[in-house]
């Protein structure tokens, strides 16, 4: 059976939320089935290592900004310019399943289906793999601090009510739409077609990081923040935990670890963070995902967003680090615990407390560390995630 996988990212290396499903989705399927991919994007990576599929196309994407794309298109936001020859060309391997992540190239998917059903007289189930659900980001997005920011908060919500027509009329006559939480599930139900076959399938961790051993027993621990920092989200919220929470915490022994691509060292704003004699910025490379988490003894996630499956945050419970983190830092991982196998601050005075007593007594926490590596285990192995409803494991 072949399997066609569109994505817009290429997902060689894994390295951010679009591309580590994807990535896993190929490797998993791979096992029993025949997988081609598709990457739509304006710079695709070529020189990388592809040999978990049979097949790799690329397509250079017909980019428009997005406000003024939402307004013209004349199939919306997600409308990607392709020709038909492109899609005929596609269509000749008569692909049984088509997954298609993010929701932008959706689209391009069912009329590759379209076309298979029409001309081979063949089924072509077009599955929707969802990171997040747009229009809930857009519902979810609160500035704060001026009228510029209030302004900001306004045009949000009102572009949310137009993206969840257009995203409810892109998952119709799919087969099946994958979402990572029930949160992103009530949200597409809330807008979308009653009748979607929509399923929870949370992302999953790499076993490896079950390997990976903190060294509760150093003289200076260090303090993990994980995140793609060329994001204005997480560049905030960066700045948010080291203004509000790690400038105020009292005999502070710790060192901060920044991990990510992208963080803008030119920038002013980051000028006092970066330097700090007890921070230590780190952007290379790493050979794999279990060498970042051996940089750090606890993981701190102030995420504050009420969608999505945070991967850093799975990873790190994997890897045995003691996770500090808000309520939604643990979106859609079921029996998480204050004090059993986490810790949970819900604002900067919290995690100045939380913080402040593992800085006085490790010890007291290392059971955390135990305690999540067995939630990891027992469900968030990618190897216990049915990609496709029915396949072989």
């Amino acid at each position: 059976m072949r399997v066609l996988v569109i994505t817009t990212e290429n997902p060689f290396p894994p390295r951010n939320g679009i591309t580590i499903p994807v990535f896993n989705y190929i490797k998993k399927l791979s096992n029993n089935y025949e997988v081609d991919l598709l990457i739509i994007s304006e710079n695709p990576r070529k020189e990388v290592d592809y040999s978990l599929v049979s097949k790799c196309i690329f397509l250079n994407e017909f980019k428009l900004g997005t406000v003024f794309s939402e307004l013209t298109r004349r199939k919306g936001l997600f409308e990607l310019a392709t020709d038909t020859k492109f899609i005929e060309k596609i269509a000749k391997s008569k692909y049984e399943y088509i997954l298609a992540s993010p929701i932008s190239v959706v689209s391009i998917a069912k009329e590759i289906a379209t076309l298979i059903e029409k001309k081979y007289f063949l089924s072509s189930k077009v599955i929707a793999a969802i990171s997040d659900s747009y229009t809930a980001v857009l519902r979810k997005k609160k500035e704060f601090g001026n009228f510029k920011d209030a302004i900001k908060t306004i045009i949000a919500n009102f572009r949310s009510l137009y993206m969840g027509k257009l995203e409810s009329k892109i998952l119709c006559n799919t087969y099946e739409v994958l979402v990572q939480s029930e949160e992103d599930l009530n949200w597409i139900k809330r807008y979308g077609n009653k009748t979607l076959n929509i399923r929870v399938l949370t992302n999953g961790v790499d076993r490896s990081l079950l390997c990976v051993k903190p060294d509760f027993n150093k003289k200076q621990l260090s303090v993990l923040f994980v995140a793609t920092m060329s994001s204005n989200y997480y560049q905030s919220k960066l700045l948010w935990f080291y203004n509000n929470v790690w400038k105020k915490l009292p005999n502070n022994n710790f060192s901060l670890v920044i991990r990510g691509k992208g963080l803008p060292i030119n920038d002013q704003r980051f000028h006092e963070l970066l330097n700090d004699n007890s921070v230590v910025y780190n952007d290379l490379f790493a050979d794999s995902i279990s060498d970042i988490y051996k940089e750090g003894e606890i993981l701190v996630a102030p995420i504050f967003k009420s969608y999505g499956f945070i991967n850093k945050v799975g990873e790190a419970l994997a890897a045995g680090l003691i996770v500090v983190g808000d309520k939604s830092a643990f979106n859609a991982i079921n029996n998480v615990k204050h004090n059993v196998n986490c810790l949970v601050s819900t604002n900067a005075k919290e995690f100045i407390v939380t913080l402040s007593l593992i800085n006085q007594n490790i010890n007291s926490f290392i059971h955390l560390s135990e305690n999540a590596k067995k939630l990891a285990g027992k469900q968030l192995m990618w190897e216990n995630k049915l990609i496709i409803n029915g396949q072989k494991n």
